[in-house]
């Protein structure tokens, strides 16, 4: 959460799709209430990641494989 707190409107957080679902909820009411742009990726395709990268990617949250 304190990461969280250091995006502004316009950063872009890019996180793995089969995260904790809790922490999901955060990440999609966090994105919304303060205007930053949030995808998820499927992380069994990593070979694809690099298509979700953008200039202003300031956070990246992965899971173990």
């Amino acid at each position: 959460m304190a990461a969280l707190s250091l995006l502004k409107s316009g950063d872009h957080i890019l996180s793995a799709s089969d995260i904790y679902g809790g922490t999901s909820y955060l990440l999609r009411t966090t994105a919304e209430d303060k205007g930053v742009q949030l995808d998820f990726f499927d992380a069994n395709k990593l070979d694809t990641i690099d298509t979700f990268f953008k200039a202003n990617t300031k956070v990246y949250i992965f899971r173990e494989i």
